[in-house]
């Protein structure tokens, strides 16, 4: 076997192990931080529950696409986390025009109302359904699913 091809070999599996290992960490902490909150109430646990699988799905789901060699379907989960890091990013950064429009004044015309609202919220969504399309269509002409 030549060094190439052995390291051709060896990449996508020390990736896949590092992946499933940062996964694994993840979950320990997420576990550590649902047995650890003294909440009497379900709602704390829920929620660190649902924010811990949030978090730790992509990590598993990437561990196991990069082992099994399915980098087309690796590619598409990069691409929908990479949009919503976007949208969030978005609302981060209007989060100053929608306390101005919380705080509508009578003065301005509803279409600067209805425009704004169509930008700050609608506009993120369909970016990041055009962003997904995109990948989607060049995942499928350059990379191939093996496994």
């Amino acid at each position: 076997m030549t060094p190439r091809a052995a390291t051709r070999r060896a990449v996508p599996t020390v990736a896949a192990a590092v992946l499933a290992a940062a996964a694994g960490l993840s979950l320990l902490a997420v576990t550590t931080a649902v047995l650890r909150t003294g909440a009497r109430d379900g709602v704390v646990t829920l929620f660190l529950i649902t924010f811990g699988l949030t978090l730790v799905a992509p990590l598993a789901l990437g561990a196991y696409f990069t082992f099994a060699r399915r980098y087309r379907d690796l590619f598409m989960l990069s691409a929908v986390v990479v949009a919503v890091v976007g949208i969030g990013a978005w609302f981060r950064m209007t989060s100053p025009a929608i306390d101005f429009l919380s705080g509508y004044r009578a003065d301005l015309p509803p279409a600067v109302g209805l425009v704004a609202g169509f930008f700050v919220l609608l506009a993120p969504f369909s970016a990041a359904q055009w962003f997904i399309r995109r990948c989607s269509r060049f995942a499928s002409t350059r990379f191939k699913n093996r496994g």
